[in-house]
């Protein structure tokens, strides 16, 4: 009976003691805009898709088309921010995920991700945030806070995604195979 005892006070102290969660809560608070559209991208309605991205690293990849994420950055939310159109303000943007916690992770980097559609396809415009780096939650913090604009009063502006298309990526790869393959038969 000792044994059981103790080994339940031992498995539960190391239960405990790892923690890999991490909580963030995550707002825009000025909303986005292009040089092509400084009303607001969401002006006359429409929808566009916000992403919270984690890398262990801190770096941050290139957007690819659809919304995927490479190297060690890792899709958290994929949250769509819609606005039936209209109004000053909101087709700016604006947004409030709120708080989450994601479980698995213990320390690294988040940072936003924000199109601006929410179909996303080769040259379109999004914006990232800096990295917030993040700690272990255990329970009792309260959420670290993500606030994706860095500019309260005006907005961050969206910038140019370039997409690579795959069959670029496959030509390169290629090239890249001959060139390896000519420098070994030459030498």
């Amino acid at each position: 009976m000792k044994k059981t005892i103790i080994s339940a006070i031992a498995a539960l102290a190391l239960g405990t003691s790892a923690y890999s969660d991490i909580n963030i809560n995550w707002a825009a608070g000025a909303g986005f805009y292009s040089a092509s559209m400084p009303s607001g991208i969401l002006l006359g309605g429409g929808s566009l898709l916000a992403q919270l991205i984690y890398t262990s690293s801190g770096s941050i990849e290139a957007a690819s088309i659809g919304g995927g994420v490479s190297g060690d950055n890792t899709v958290l939310v994929n949250y769509t921010v819609s606005h039936p159109g209209g109004t000053a303000g909101s087709e700016w943007a604006d947004f409030s995920y709120g708080s989450e916690v994601f479980a698995g992770i213990s320390t690294g980097f988040v940072f936003a991700r924000v199109f601006q559609d929410n179909v996303v396809d080769n040259g379109d415009l999004y914006y990232d945030s800096a990295t917030l780096a993040v700690t272990p939650y255990t329970g009792i913090e309260a959420p670290q806070t993500l606030q994706t604009n860095s500019d309260l009063i005006n907005g961050d502006e969206l910038t140019i995604a370039v997409v690579p298309e795959p069959s670029v990526l496959a030509f390169l790869g290629l090239g890249g195979l001959a060139l390896a393959a000519r420098r070994r038969f030459v030498a």
